[in-house]
Parts: C-alpha cells; structure tokens; sequence
C-alpha cells in the first residue's frame, strides 16, 4: 500500500473506525491509468485504485472522504448487484454517487449531491437514476467500469459478496471493541451480517431419534434440586451431551457459498446441545479442532477432491 494512501487509513481508524478497520483488509494502489478514483476487481478479489496526481491534489479530509466514499461503493452492493438493466452507465454512475454521498463529508468539491436538483437524501440508487435530470452533466468524481462486474457469474458474485461480507463483519466485531460506532446508512446491513440464517434441517430432533445410548452424562450440583441424601445440600443435576464429528470437505471443489452454508447448519448442530469436533479434509485431513459456536470464515485445503462433507456420533 502506498504510504500516502496508508497513512490516511491510519487517520480513518482514529475519526471513523469501522472505514479504516474494513479498508485495512482492501487492497489500495496508485494506477494513474485511470483519471481519479474507482473500485475495480482483480480476479474475485476487490481493488481500490486512485489516481496520484488526484489523490495529491486533495487535502488530508478530502482523502479520508474519498476512501469512506469507496468503501461505501463496496458496502452499498454495487459490485454485486445486476445494473444490466440499467442501459447508461455513465448515468448509473452518477446514481450510484447521488446514494452514497448522502453520509459523506468533505468531499471534493462538485461531487453531486441529490439536494442539488431538489431531490430527497438517501433513496437509493435505482431512484435516482430514474429522477435525475436527462441532461445531467457533472464533473464526475469517480470513474467505474461496471462492467467489469457486470459480466460476472451468480457463482462469482457469490463469492465477491461473502467476502465483503466477512471483511465488513470482522470491522465491525473490532469497532465494537473499540467502542466505535457503525456508519450512518450501514447499521441494517451490519446488523444482518450477525444474524444467523434459518436452519434447514432440525438437528435437535433428528439427534433426540438418533442417538440413544450414545450420550455422555455430565453431573453438576444444583441449589434448584435438593440433595435427596443430605438435606440443605445441593442436589445433583444430570446433563446429557452428544459428542459429533463433523468432516467438512474444503476441497476446491466446494464453493465459498457452500462452505458458508456448512458453517451455518453446523452452528445448529453445536446449538442442540452437542459438541461439535470439526475435520477440514481435502485430499487428506488439514485440520481438526473443536467448534466453539463461532465460525471465522477460514477453512484449510482448497485444493484436491474428496467425498462430501459428512456427521459422525460417537
């Protein structure tokens, strides 16, 4: 990372935590191929390019401005979402800034704004590219080739989303440690990010058939259940605990969104009162380790082919 670019992170982190936590995780470079600023893709990965002449222009505010501003491109979904049927794009451009420059401040100057043409703030993208006006003409900002993630596939966008994803919940997890606040504009989208899907199978009635016999029997005391043998005297309360092996294929061959999809219903697995021991095995066991109830989007392998993911009692 340039240090210029670093440095204005840095002083993101100490005025607004969450930008400078979640663009610590984003790869940032000078291009001077492009005129300004834009939010690109290498491969499936997302990439913040900006202009050195441009980025030099600014002043220090300007800078962090205009990084909250592509990150908001990130976090508002507009590398994801399906802008085909939106035919100009240099006017989908213009929507897309109108939206997010809502919840930005200082930023360079002629950078558009909705109130500019009597427009209500914060109504999105696909209103404002409908009641802008035809012949709308501004200097423009930030230039993007959507295209570029236009001619995505649902499997890529998938995979470009659950990153995102992950990088906006883990700056989300440390500026809540930080006792930080989440941006204006992004709370129901953060918020989301920490609720768990609905399960898709009912782990806790399918083990109740299940297991039987197979069941450890943990005691522990109880000043609810008095002692039967000794009176005033904690009883003892009887816990039955299922122990599960769970083998999880990281194979290349499994999508992101699957494995997503595994941690998921695992996490109902442990939630049935069970303990969950996880295998990552590709074209032979990368790890193994016992699950917590807490999935760090991070698996091992990625490589070679094996059978699917499977559940073992013991």
């Amino acid at each position: 990372m340039p240090l210029s670019i670093a440095r204005a992170v840095k002083e993101l982190m100490i005025s607004d935590p969450f930008y400078g936590l979640f663009l610590m995780q984003i790869e940032k470079r000078f291009d001077d191929s492009i005129p300004t600023a834009c939010v690109a893709r290498s491969g499936i990965d997302t990439v913040l390019l900006i202009n050195e002449t441009f980025w030099n222009g600014l002043t220090d505010k300007e800078e962090m401005a205009v990084l909250e501003h592509e990150a908001n491109h990130i976090l508002h979904g507009h590398l994801t979402e399906n802008w085909s049927i939106f035919p100009d794009k240099t006017r989908l451009n213009y929507a897309m800034d109108a939206e997010i420059n809502n919840y930005i401040d200082n930023l360079p100057k002629d950078c558009i704004k909705p109130e500019k043409y009597n427009l209500m703030p914060f109504l999105g993208t696909k209103y404002y590219y409908e009641h802008l006006p035809e012949d709308i003409k501004e200097p423009e900002f930030d230039i993007h080739d959507w295209k570029d993630f236009e001619n995505l596939s649902d499997a890529e966008k998938t995979i470009i989303k659950n990153q995102i994803d992950h990088i906006a919940k883990t700056a989300a997890e440390e500026t809540q440690k930080m006792q930080g606040k989440i941006p204006a504009g992004l709370e129901d989208y953060i918020k989301n990010l920490f609720k768990k899907k609905e399960r898709i199978f009912n782990w806790t009635k399918y083990f109740r058939r299940l297991i039987g016999t197979a069941i450890d029997v943990q005691l522990r005391k109880s000043r609810k259940k008095e002692s039967i043998r000794f009176p005033d005297a904690s009883g003892i309360k009887h816990k039955k605990k299922s122990n599960i092996v769970v083998v999880v294929d990281t194979s290349g061959s499994v999508s992101d969104k699957e494995l997503v999809q595994f941690f998921n219903e695992i996490y109902y697995v442990w939630s049935a009162g069970t303990n969950v021991t996880i295998i990552e095995n590709d074209a032979a066991i990368q790890r193994i380790y016992q699950y917590s109830g807490k999935w760090d989007g991070k698996v091992t392998g990625r490589g070679g082919k094996i059978v699917p993911p499977s559940i073992v009692i013991y």
